[in-house]
């Protein structure tokens, strides 16, 4: 990996993780409210 690509490339795995991590929340919420 060259550096200069890391930030590119972690920002391209964040996202989604962090997607995934929202609905995760989302659901967890609903099914509480319910």
């Amino acid at each position: 990996m060259i550096p200069t690509d890391t930030p590119f490339e972690f920002k391209h795995l964040q996202f989604p993780v962090r997607l995934a991590f929202a609905m995760t929340i989302n659901k967890a919420q609903g099914q509480s409210l319910q």
